[in-house]
């Protein structure tokens, strides 16, 4: 499910795994266009993730929560095949001159 905020960056959504496990996987470097790419039961791969705890308080209760960050698209597979067609790449070009 995606999880709507002010801010476009990042795309963030809560997944459950196959053992009921809630979390909130956060991409990077992406677009729009990945809103309505994953959908309900669609499996989602992530190599290297990078896993985050976060503790909110609020009203006087604390929240707790694990969240994936995706900070690079080319590790990412839903059902299988890669997102490249969600995500933008920064590059950076070095050119000297003599």
């Amino acid at each position: 499910m995606h999880l709507d905020k002010p801010t476009e960056v990042p795309i963030s959504f809560l997944v459950v795994d196959s053992k009921q496990c809630y979390s909130v996987v956060s991409f990077y470097h992406t677009d729009q266009t990945l809103k309505t790419a994953l959908q309900a039961n669609d499996l989602l791969y992530i190599k290297n993730p990078q896993l985050i705890f976060t503790s909110v308080n609020f009203k006087d209760r604390s929240y707790s929560y694990n969240c994936v960050k995706v900070d690079n698209m080319m590790n990412a597979l839903l059902n299988g095949a890669p997102l490249t067609t969600t995500f933008s790449q920064a590059e950076v070009s070095v050119n000297t001159f003599a």
